[in-house]
């Protein structure tokens, strides 16, 4: 039997963790007693006001001076009364009886870990396995027991020994959960995040308080300025546990991962965790298609049958080996179009990075029993089709039963392939245009080159690389920034191997910086390279120039309309914020003309033949709604907040159909080189 022995160093953490949280118990405490204090303060002179000058005015008067004192009260008591929602729709409960195997293999983990069995084994829809514990605040006097979910999307892409290796490392944090103190802290950190956070319903009974009459207004303002004060001392104190306690949990997992390579060696759980983003992503595939197809009301015969297709047709795309439905994902494949260069611990990240884990584990025991056959998990589940059928039900239990269509996989399955075609780009191109827009240069300025060009160079596998490294660039000297700004909570990260401190990110900033340009303009050339090749294999050359020229309009536009939206959105979020009157209408006053154009950009973008079709009928009814008449936002120093909830929800679809019509108008330049490229390299496509 496996012996646990928690590592020294958790000692420490736990401690710094506990230290922190009874921080902000002390803080709470001192500020609830204060409130206390205020509230009846409050109450003592509305009293007063009252009785002392019994005339109508003061009546108002007096209850929003009670007001003002009580609401802080509230707010500092009003986790009380929350309630742990927790979803149990999207499971089924497995049993001994139905699933034999999986038990014994639970059994086998259990017996060799020496932890207890889970209160219930739930089959979820989800690629994944956790562990879960009702977490509501009760939880810290009196300890529950765990469950263990499974998810389907999991199994359809995993061996056997795979998922016992996932199983293993969920048992790894039951093995781990020794300590009362633990369940403290989980439970106390989801209480402080509610406290601060979850504060819906108050601020909807503040808002009716409000609406009452404007002396409740007046001190319900008063109330909030203390009660943004107690959030922010009280975030402060929190960011501090949480650090402490997302040390804690990121340590956590590198444990269960090392306690899961004790039972099947690292190889299965390696694979298993380079390849979760890959079969995720297909799920989300899944459910992206029905969601974009809502309108239709189509509904899935089998969710997890459907998941599996997209798995091997992605895998056949990617060029990635299967074994039994099961891809192969390993370093270089995950890490394929990634060429950063830049590390840091996410200090607020509960899971450490796949490549953390990956390295860790790699230290452990490589095998363990016999060599992987790629026995499918699935294989084990004596009911999976009743499971996912059920859980399917469950997914689009939303639509009416009636109205719904029922499609089968293989009408999935020539959907899918015709939504995909339209995003994806060919074959020939090997990946160059996947992450990159075309290049923009002045068609006239563009000279005939004096070397010989090869097509195969142009999409060379070095070319490609050239696009990611600068993308890569492109994302680091991003996060960089961040870094700087504070938005990334981080003293020292590293960058090729180098530690550097916060205060160095100015200088690497431009070394990165003048690196990217570089790239750029060689990418740059090659894009122009590509247009001089083609132009001297085609016989159809103003076609070509007229492309080119159309389509660098296109972009032109495309830019510069998604810079005016987001530069328009990041205004607007004056509304979020305690800002003076002049202000919020000098902002709205320049956001008026900026709405008049965006309107008449919004009008053409409907009236477009190629977005047509692809457009939503309510999403195109929603548009016209917001185009029929002029919208008041702002006056008499006060928010129209329905006609604002309505402006941001333009704001955040807007975009998405620009998205659609510029990556219609890409695929359409494209197919013009392939057509172009398919006589001119006698090339042949599918």
């Amino acid at each position: 039997m496996y012996q646990y022995k928690e590592p020294s160093h958790f000692k420490s953490l736990r401690y710094k963790t506990i230290a922190s949280l009874f921080l902000f118990f002390v803080s709470y405490a001192v500020l609830l007693a204060l409130a206390s204090g205020l509230a009846l303060f409050s109450i003592y002179c509305g009293y007063h006001l009252m009785t002392l000058k019994p005339m109508f005015i003061f009546i108002p008067l007096s209850f929003g001076v009670i007001g003002f004192g009580v609401l802080v009260f509230l707010f500092l008591l009003k986790f009380i009364l929350i309630k742990n929602v927790v979803d149990t729709t999207l499971y089924i409960l497995a049993n001994r009886e139905n699933e034999p195997r999986l038990f014994d293999m639970i059994d086998e983990i259990v017996n060799e870990l020496g932890t207890a069995l889970p209160n219930k084994v739930k089959i979820t829809s989800e690629v994944g396995a956790s562990v879960s514990i009702k977490s509501n605040i009760w939880n810290i006097f009196f300890r529950k027991k765990k469950d263990l979910h499974i998810g389907l999307g999991l199994i359809n892409a995993v061996s056997e020994k795979e998922l016992k290796a996932v199983l293993s490392h969920e048992f790894g944090h039951f093995a781990q959960s020794n300590s009362n103190i633990d369940i403290i802290v989980i439970n106390a950190n989801q209480l402080i995040y509610n406290l601060l956070y979850d504060n819906g319903s108050f601020e909807a009974f503040v808002q009716y308080f409000s609406d009452i009459h404007a002396f409740f207004a007046f001190f319900t303002n008063m109330a909030y300025r203390v009660i943004r004060a107690i959030k922010y001392l009280l975030s402060k104190i929190y960011s501090i546990l949480n650090k402490s306690h997302m040390k804690l949990t990121r340590e956590r997992e590198y444990e269960a991962d090392k306690i899961a390579c004790s039972i099947t060696g690292y190889e299965p759980l390696k694979a298993t965790l380079y390849r979760f983003d890959f079969i995720n992503g297909a799920l989300e595939s899944v459910y992206g298609l029905y969601q974009k197809k809502s309108e239709q009301k189509l509904k899935s015969e089998n969710l997890f049958k459907e998941h599996q297709f997209v798995i091997e047709y992605a895998s056949k795309e990617g060029q990635i080996k299967l074994s039994n439905s099961i891809p192969h994902i390993d370093k270089n494949t995950f890490s394929k179009f990634n060429y950063s260069k830049l590390s840091f611990e996410d200090q607020w990240d509960s899971h450490p990075s796949i490549d953390d884990r990956v390295s860790r584990i790699s230290n452990y025991a490589p095998s363990i029993g016999e060599e992987e056959k790629y026995i499918p998990a699935n294989s084990i589940i004596s009911k999976l089709e009743s499971y996912q059928k059920a859980l399917t039900e469950k997914t689009f239990e939303g639509l009416d039963k009636e109205e719904a269509e029922v499609i089968s996989l293989e009408q999935f399955k020539e959907l899918f392939v015709i939504e995909n075609n339209k995003y994806i780009h060919p074959g020939l191109f090997n990946n160059y245009y996947n992450e990159k827009n075309p290049s923009e240069f002045v068609i006239l300025d563009v000279e005939t080159p004096q070397e010989d060009l090869n097509f195969k160079d142009l999409y060379s596998d070095q070319k490609v690389k050239l696009v990611y490294n600068a993308i890569s660039l492109q994302s680091d000297i991003e996060r960089l920034y961040q870094i700087k700004n504070g938005f990334i909570d981080v003293i020292t990260f590293d960058y090729d191997g180098k530690r550097y401190a916060q205060k160095e990110c100015d200088t690497l900033i431009q070394t990165l910086t003048d690196e990217f340009k570089g790239k750029e303009k060689e990418i740059r050339k090659n894009d122009v390279a590509i247009y001089t090749y083609l132009k001297s294999k085609t016989d159809n050359v103003k076609a070509l120039e007229k492309i080119y020229t159309d389509f660098f309009e296109d972009q032109k536009y495309y830019y510069s309309k998604m810079q005016t939206l987001e530069k328009a959105y990041q205004s607007l979020q004056v509304v979020h914020y305690n800002t003076s009157f002049d202000e919020i209408e000098n902002v709205f006053r320049e956001f008026e003309y900026q709405e008049g154009e965006m309107k008449e950009d919004l009008q053409h973008l409907l009236e477009n033949d190629l977005l047509k079709e692809s457009l939503r009928k309510d999403t195109v009814d929603f548009f016209n709604y917001y185009l029929s008449k002029d919208w008041t936002y702002y006056a008499m120093e006060n928010y129209y907040q329905q006609n604002l909830s309505m402006l941001f929800n333009i704001m955040e679809l807007y975009p998405n159909v620009l998205n659609e019509w510029y990556i219609m108008k890409k695929r359409a330049f494209l197919d013009f080189h392939v057509n172009e490229f398919s006589k001119t390299e006698n090339i042949q496509f599918a």
